[in-house]
């Protein structure tokens, strides 16, 4: 019996099947078998496969198109191996992922399951998710906090508690079938990346995305009735925009999120169902970035409005001067205005004598 079985379902893979069956073919570890399933492929997928005299390579062919939950359902009943890595037909395995991780298996027999950080291939982006099963169980709350072709599992605990793929969630199958691994076996991930990770246009999460969310939601749901925790319809949903960071920059969604937050807080305290520190952790990332959203896109306060007005409004002959208003002198008669004019010819001087208590200030004229 080999050690590790390394699954790979292929569906029309041929652009990139070849560098990813070398790269396991390629491992520094040995002792596995690779068991390939084609899941009806219309491309040349199968000959590509075929071409490869490895004794090490176990292929069979659905003959029509199932799906790929039934293909990796067919694979974890066919495999052979004590561990059961899988593998994804556009990805690039590390040489020394599969020794890294039957190395961390063996070292802790009470994992069942373990992941590795990932890097997508042409970029400098790396995904590395926690390492301790608690923490683990906690985000998935949240997210999927393992990647799904980096994943080694103990074949023992598959068929124990027969921990398949479930059906009534495409797309999402990996996501939903950890958060019941979480509940029966401890789950790590190596935090080193062991995986080139592939982005293009034809992956599932990239056709998929809505029916993706839909489901995601039920699982999520799924999660909380286990602690314990009825939500709303719009609790629900106010989880899922943060999750799917729909974050909004108001007062109502913070406040929201905050007491949502607090509400999952004091039901853990009442089930205990996770880690109090690591729940903690994962609530607490979140809400940063639901802080910084806000704060980072809040509406640009007008400049308050100036005091002075270059034209007065008159309303009913009188000047308005934002909500206060003052009276307007009386005009004065041409003699009163004529008296004026001839003091300002004169140019003479007003000076301002300083103020006695008690007394107004009054000016005091001066010759010139």
């Amino acid at each position: 019996m080999p050690k590790v079985t390394v699954l790979m379902p292929v569906y029309n893979g041929e652009l990139f099947l070849r560098e990813a069956i070398e790269s396991i073919l390629n491992q520094t570890f040995q002792d596995f078998e690779f068991l390939i399933i084609d899941d009806g492929s219309k491309d040349q997928s199968a000959a590509i496969i075929a071409s490869y005299s490895d004794t090490r390579i176990r292929f069979f062919s659905n003959g029509s198109n199932y799906g790929l939950i039934f293909t990796l359902n067919k694979g974890l009943v066919l495999a052979q191996g004590e561990y059961i890595a899988r593998m994804d037909c556009d990805d690039f395995a590390f040489p020394d992922r599969l020794a890294r991780q039957v190395e961390h298996m063996n070292q802790y027999p009470d994992i069942g399951l373990c992941g590795t950080a990932i890097k997508y291939m042409h970029t400098d982006i790396w995904v590395k998710h926690p390492t301790d099963h608690e923490d683990i169980k906690a985000g998935l709350l949240f997210y999927c906090s393992l990647n799904h072709p980096t994943v080694m599992m103990r074949s023992s605990v598959v068929k124990s508690y027969s921990l398949y793929y479930d059906y009534q969630s495409p797309h999402t199958e990996d996501y939903e079938l950890w958060t019941r691994m979480a509940q029966l076996t401890r789950i790590t991930n190596i935090p080193d990346v062991l995986l080139h990770y592939r982005i293009h246009s034809e992956q599932i999460g990239a056709k998929h995305n809505a029916e993706q969310q839909m489901i995601g939601k039920k699982i999520v749901f799924n999660q909380l009735i286990q602690m314990g925790l009825l939500p709303t319809e719009d609790e629900l949903n106010l989880h899922m925009d943060v999750c799917e960071r729909r974050l909004q920059a108001t007062d109502g969604f913070v406040q929201g999120v905050t007491s949502w937050f607090d509400k999952l807080r004091a039901k853990n305290i009442e089930t205990n169902h996770y880690s109090q520190q690591s729940l903690e952790n994962v609530l607490n990332s979140y809400f940063a970035e639901v802080s910084s959203y806000y704060h980072a896109n809040l509406p640009v306060a007008k400049p308050a409005p100036s005091i002075r007005r270059t034209k007065p409004l008159r309303r009913n002959g009188r000047k308005r001067l934002g909500k206060k208003t003052t009276g307007i002198r009386r005009k004065k008669s041409s003699k009163a205005a004529s008296s004026r004019r001839a003091v300002s010819r004169s140019k003479r001087k007003v000076s301002v004598q300083p103020r006695k208590k008690g007394s107004a200030i009054k000016g005091k004229k001066r010759a010139s």
